[in-house]
């Protein structure tokens, strides 16, 4: 019995893992030919408590901002009570102290996590602090030189601003969307916070559900399909 209660060695070598590198070890097989950080964008669809929504991985490759002016620096000045005020998109709350859209030049590229959430404006914590966790463990593996960090301070996470769903059950067509309309009007200026408000409407969504209900029918021919 106590052979049969003790764990494998398999077990016991995953015990000694972090969180970070329990998680990565599960899917780390999925980008064995691939390096990520040769990428400008990942996109990373999210399934949580049958909720969709999405992050998109910005510019892994770079380990600080991208400005108009070229390398810039915000100069430390005297706090006020407003400085303290830590703006809900801002999910590690780095970002909204240093108010960053009256303050600093575009930011043409960022390296950042941005989150698109069409049932929910905020939050997203957890979420954000485990694909930084990914991507340390994803630079060790592929033994990327010099060692690096991924931290709140220089990999944010920042909640996009844009268009909500009106119902529970249209989040997968919310997410496609994101997706296409990020590759199609992409954002040139990454300074929090990032807005997208009127990037499409309600009626659109009602277009791109029918346009993927026709798509499926299509595709499957043999199949009887319910609207």
């Amino acid at each position: 019995n106590m052979r049969l209660n003790q764990p494998t060695k398999k077990e016991a070598n995953r015990q000694k893992l972090s969180l970070s590198q329990r998680m990565h070890s599960q899917v780390k097989n999925w980008s064995k030919s691939i390096d990520l950080f040769s990428k400008d964008f990942i996109i990373v669809p999210i399934n949580e408590h049958q909720h969709l929504y999405l992050a998109i991985i910005c510019y892994p490759w770079l380990e600080s901002p991208v400005y108009t002016e070229g390398e810039f620096r915000i100069k430390p000045d005297g706090k006020t009570r407003e400085d303290s005020v830590i703006d809900e998109k801002d999910i590690d709350g780095v970002l909204s102290k240093s108010k960053e859209r009256s303050s600093v030049p575009v930011i043409t590229c960022r390296p950042c996590i941005l989150m698109f959430d069409s049932l929910v404006a905020n939050g997203r914590s957890k979420v954000v602090n485990n694909l930084r966790g990914y991507l340390a463990e994803e630079w060790k593996t592929k033994g990327n030189k010099p060692p690096r960090s991924f931290t709140k301070g220089n990999f944010p996470g920042i909640f996009v601003e844009g268009p909500l769903q009106e119902n529970y059950c249209d989040c997968g067509v919310f997410l496609l969307h994101f997706v296409e309309k990020f590759f199609e009007n992409p954002i040139t200026d990454f300074r929090f916070p990032v807005e997208r408000k009127d990037w499409f409407s309600q009626q659109d969504i009602t277009k791109k559900r029918d346009y993927l209900r026709k798509l499926i029918v299509r595709l499957g021919p043999n199949r009887q399909f319910n609207r």
